[in-house]
């Protein structure tokens, strides 16, 4: 999973954020935890791609620590998601019955 699909999932976030039962502390530790990863998987990518360095070991731990924060960062929300399921229903007047 790169950082690409990563942000794929967060431009889905503003239809499930108003169902995240996350504190605020969790939730900047869960973007602290996916920009330290980011960033780390970055710097070395720039070490190999514009500094031509033989990285590659580095790149591929680096690479399995951002996977692993991904995977950890989606598990959280997605435990931390409780669905309402009132999304689409109109609440019509007393008296009035839903056909």
């Amino acid at each position: 999973m790169t950082s690409q699909y990563f942000i794929w999932f967060l431009s889905l976030l503003p239809l499930v954020v108003h169902n995240l039962r996350l504190k605020p502390v969790i939730a900047l530790s869960l973007s602290m935890i996916w920009f330290a990863a980011q960033g780390a998987w970055l710097f070395y990518a720039y070490l190999l791609e514009f500094k031509c360095r033989k990285i590659f070991i580095l790149i591929w731990l680096k690479g399995i620590v951002f996977f692993c924060a991904n995977i950890f960062i989606l598990v959280q929300l997605i435990k931390s998601y409780s669905p309402e399921y009132r999304f689409g229903i109109i609440d019509y007047p007393y008296g009035v019955k839903n056909k």
